[in-house]
């Protein structure tokens, strides 16, 4: 299929919509994640083209993956973290939305003294897991908009969820569809996509999410989220369903509502790793509220232990 694309001013190849490809057994990607020797990192040498989007704003999660990583905010801490972000968003709303958990009261009570201050930026809204006992608190609190748990992979449908991939999609659509009902603004999370089957599962989940938005007449936002990878300076010729960029640009290609990729940390371990070993200058990394902290933490780890064997002392023992 042939289409003029206004954004290159080209005429481009679109390819078939792809259908789900319904596996009775996981596919677990064996060949890149053996067991008995250490992940694999396949090449394809294909050039993911640069596509920058018309827009650009800041998603915040300090109150969501920030939390992870330390100990817990208190309603007051949240409150005031909020209020700088009001002030940092400025009027244009470059910290366009913030994200909060709804599962301890305190969390309950923060986003109530947050709604209470109606700031446009940023807006509030809240991340549930796909389950019907969490969207009743998004119901109960009368969240605008709220992200929703979406995990991609066969490890997750198949081991954890105990389900097959048409299983856990008609689940997912079943509460997204409900989010609708209610008013609430859906923007579903696909967790995991890299070590997921995507043109197996990602892109016909992708697919079915867009039918069900031109159905109900209301946007539904994709966000990706990528665990393994970000780890390899070749940034564009790494194969799927590894590859970040590869997995962007083709849910962009397919014109799917996409927000944006969140799973930087490990970008703080490359800064470190290039002041270490290329300046050989101490390095002082700030990071906002400790969020990505906790993708970045592991990391920072292993590298301790690499630079411990090697006789390399230049850690504290704080990691």
């Amino acid at each position: 299929m042939f289409e003029y694309s206004g954004k290159t001013n080209l005429i481009q190849w679109r390819a078939r919509d792809y259908i789900l490809n319904d596996v009775s057994e996981p596919e677990l990607y064996r060949d890149f994640f053996p067991y008995d020797e250490i992940p694999k990192v396949a090449f394809n040498h294909r050039i993911v083209p640069i596509n920058m989007p018309d827009e650009i704003w800041i998603t915040d999660t300090t109150f969501r993956d920030g939390q992870q990583s330390i100990t817990p905010y208190t309603t007051e801490q949240i409150v005031k973290i909020f209020e700088y972000l009001h002030r940092l968003s400025g009027p244009k709303g470059i910290v366009r939305q913030s994200e909060f958990f709804l599962y301890s009261k305190k969390d309950r009570d923060a986003v109530y003294r947050c709604l209470e201050k109606g700031y446009e930026f940023p807006e509030v809204t809240s991340w549930i897991r796909a389950s019907k006992k969490d969207f009743e608190l998004v119901k109960e609190l009368g969240m605008k908009e709220s992200g929703i748990l979406v995990s991609c992979s066969d490890y997750h449908i198949f081991l954890k969820m105990k389900m097959t991939r048409r299983q856990a999609i008609d689940h997912y659509i079943g509460i997204v569809r409900e989010c609708i009902e209610s008013g609430v603004r859906p923007r579903c999370h696909l967790e995991d996509i890299t070590r997921a089957d995507y043109y197996g599962f990602v892109v016909p989940f992708a697919i079915e999410l867009m039918a069900l938005s031109r159905e109900a007449k209301i946007p539904i936002k994709i966000i990706t989220g990528n665990w393994m990878t970000n780890i390899i300076k070749y940034v564009n010729i790494i194969f799927l369903p590894l590859k970040t960029t590869c997995n962007l640009f083709n849910l962009l290609h397919y014109r799917f509502l996409l927000l944006r990729n969140n799973k930087n940390g490990l970008c703080l371990l490359y800064i470190f790793l290039d002041c270490l070993f290329r300046l050989s200058k101490p390095v002082l990394i700030i990071l906002l509220f400790q969020d990505r902290l906790r993708d970045c933490v592991p990391s920072l780890r292993n590298m301790r232990l690499y630079l411990f064997l090697t006789n390399q002392h230049i850690f504290s023992n704080s990691f």
